[in-house]
């Protein structure tokens, strides 16, 4: 299900469905602007719902932009906390950079507390990211039962490119979702984007479907 007013609301019980959707739907009502890393085509906006039916609901469509080495190099990083010589990565900003581990603070937090709403990990240090150049998209995690025995996961971007990024990282996410839901005792239901700012690049506009 497409939306057609702000926010973007897309909809799928699959990656493939959930990206097309966006990178359509971006097509269709974005905005061409010009950003620091280039000129792209953007929603102020968008809400991106999937709600798998199985382990098929994360096959990566077919013209995806990115191979799956990409794919499973970036899913594997998201719960590495080593930096591995980069700037910045989520995992070691999730499990390090602030002096402890979020993702086994949070574990413990919903094994011990159902329907806890404070089960929130961060990624974004205003100390240094203000000023930087290389900063996180993703933001913050947020992770919630659903009062049976299912754990949602809700993830907010500042920046998500649609075009390129949204299967690697919806991906990772699940993969973060698993691992939480494994060990406070529950099972990953549906995973929610918030993203302020979603975008394609102008480059990308062609050659996406």
């Amino acid at each position: 299900m497409l939306s057609k007013d702000r926010p973007l609301v897309v909809r799928g019980r699959t990656l493939e469905q959930v990206w097309r959707q966006a990178v359509t739907g971006i097509k269709i009502h974005g905005e061409k602007v010009k950003r620091e890393r280039g000129p792209v085509k953007e929603v102020r906006g968008l809400i991106a719902h999937l709600e798998p039916s199985g382990p098929e609901s994360f096959d990566i469509p077919d013209d995806y932009p990115l191979d799956e080495h990409s794919v499973r190099a970036y899913e594997d990083q998201l719960l590495d906390p080593e930096p591995r010589g980069f700037e910045y990565t989520y995992g070691n900003r999730l499990r390090r950079y602030f002096g402890l581990d979020q993702v086994e603070k949070i574990s413990e937090r919903l094994s011990t507390s159902r329907n806890t709403r404070r089960a929130v990990a961060v990624t974004w240090d205003p100390r240094r990211d203000l000023d930087e150049e290389e900063v996180p998209c993703l933001t913050a995690l947020q992770l919630q039962s659903d009062g049976d025995h299912g754990l949602e996961l809700h993830a907010f971007y500042r920046s998500w490119d649609v075009g390129k990024a949204l299967v690697a990282n919806m991906i990772a996410l699940r993969r973060f979702q698993e691992h939480v839901a494994e060990r406070a005792g529950l099972k990953p239901t549906t995973l929610t984007v918030y993203a302020a700012n979603a975008h394609v690049y102008e480059e990308d506009l062609s050659v996406l479907p």
